[in-house]
């Protein structure tokens, strides 16, 4: 408490840079790979308000591979976009499947359900949720997986 009876808070965020949070050794993080720069700050934001869960974040499929690399040891799941630009949501999760088959994705579209399966093929579509989606709906899907 302050001399003048104020109370001081100090908040503590995670630092970030080029989309990448810096995190405490053994803390695990979701990955998030979106095109769309809003949904990547948003889903962000949301997981670490929310879950407390700390996040790294790329535009496209390659830059997620190449954090996926750099980080997997402390990546335990990864919300995956369908139409990116460089590299596509199937093409990421096939690359994804045969480096690390037991990391947990979500795919997320405003595709139909029907549609993304056709991008992935029969029986290939990880965990779906369909955008828009409700903050509540994702975290129940989220805290699932991540056994929260």
């Amino acid at each position: 408490m302050k001399p003048n009876g104020e109370t001081a808070v100090t908040v503590n965020q995670p630092f970030r840079e080029n989309g990448v949070t810096a995190l405490p050794p053994g803390k695990r993080a979701v990955l998030i790979i979106d095109d769309n720069t809003a949904v990547r700050e948003a889903l962000s934001d949301i997981l670490n308000v929310f879950l407390g869960v700390a996040t790294f974040t790329a535009g496209n499929g390659r830059e997620g591979l190449q954090i996926y690399h750099e980080q997997r040891h402390q990546i335990t799941l990864i919300i995956l976009d369908i139409e990116m630009p460089v590299m596509n949501g199937p093409q990421t999760y096939a690359q994804l499947q045969q480096l690390a088959p037991q990391v947990n994705v979500i795919v997320s579209s405003s595709l139909s359900l029907e549609e993304a399966r056709s991008r992935f093929g029969a029986g290939k579509v990880p965990t779906f949720l369909q955008k828009p989606y409700s903050v509540e709906t994702l975290l129940n899907i989220l805290q699932s997986l991540l056994e929260l």
